[in-house]
């Protein structure tokens, strides 16, 4: 995205008028000649380098200098977006939730606001990137490691609930991964609460892929949605596929509603029975099949890395 910053000669103090820059960019100073890289300033924080693209803005790393210049992420939300109402209600629900809590699975809130027309949402960052990124770098994790993740995400989901809300989106690209195995959630732009309007009832949001089934059918929706869409996340990072492998969302759509998704052992035949059994029950089509509870499937998925490290003990 263009940013309409521009770009301040350290040297010499020259002002560069932004020409589509990007963030990081070696830069020519047309006064003293210094190269320097194009690190523009919005509010307190100090863009770095462009990390990721999402459907209504971009997330660049950068430094909040009120703080020490610690890393952090920052949401900006593209200028053609800046009157688009459903862009700014997710963000701002973002916002809200975010501030609203202080939980070890949950990415922590840093900064909200907006700057020279565009709006910004700042977050700790997690040098691990995310789960979405790993698995297509080819570095997908191992049984243990995604039944840890699951436990996690599960931990974080299971305080939304809590508060009778609900994420609607968790799928790999919003599980964040720090450097020592730390796990946390993030994106709750599609955060609801239960009995909650839609702020687009009449738009299925989310990524088909982990979409669940009674979104599709227009039914009401609880916490068992969340860890279906879990579920789905977890199979795609065992299997290296989603449940439904279709690059058309209504194909995928039809798939849901033809039968659950193909068995994962068939597609990843070195899984542990009980890892698989796992899958199954989160991704059940019905959710009277799914676990009862974030803490019946914790425990589940504690009992099952037990299990495994005593057989690989053995």
């Amino acid at each position: 995205m263009q940013l309409p910053w521009p770009a301040l000669c350290p040297h010499c103090g020259h002002a560069i008028a932004p020409d589509d820059f990007d963030v990081g960019a070696p830069l020519d100073c047309p006064s003293c000649h210094a190269v320097f890289p194009y690190r523009p300033q919005v509010g307190r924080h100090r863009l770095i380098r462009w990390i990721g693209k999402g459907a209504t803005g971009s997330v660049y790393l950068a430094h909040d200098t009120a703080n020490g210049d610690i890393p952090i992420s920052i949401k900006l939300l593209n200028p053609d977006r800046a009157h688009d109402a459903l862009a700014l209600w997710a963000l701002l629900r973002e916002s809200e939730v975010l501030s609203s809590f202080h939980h070890p699975n949950i990415v922590g809130f840093v900064d909200f606001g907006e700057i020279d027309g565009i709006r910004f949402l700042a977050t700790e960052y997690m040098p691990g990137g995310t789960l979405e990124e790993r698995i297509r770098n080819g570095n997908r994790p191992g049984q243990q490691e995604a039944l840890h993740i699951g436990i996690e995400a599960a931990s974080a989901l299971r305080q939304l609930a809590r508060h009778g809300l609900l994420h609607r989106d968790m799928k790999p690209e919003h599980i964040l991964l720090g450097a020592q195995g730390q796990v946390k959630i993030t994106d709750f732009g599609l955060c609801i609460g239960l009995g909650e309007q839609d702020a687009a009832n009449d738009v299925v949001w989310g990524t088909p892929y982990y979409i669940p089934p009674e979104r599709l059918k227009r039914e009401t929706e609880d916490f068992r949605s969340d860890i279906y869409s879990l579920g789905a996340t977890l199979y795609h990072a065992l299997a290296g596929r989603p449940p439904y492998d279709e690059a058309d969302p209504a194909k995928i759509v039809a798939c849901h509603e033809a039968g659950p998704p193909p068995p994962i052992e068939e597609i990843a035949p070195h899984l542990h029975s009980s890892v698989t059994a796992l899958i199954h029950r989160s991704v059940a089509l019905d959710p009277e099949d799914r676990f009862s509870s974030y803490e019946e499937l914790m425990h589940a998925f504690s009992w099952a890395m037990r299990h495994l490290d005593t057989e690989q003990a053995a």
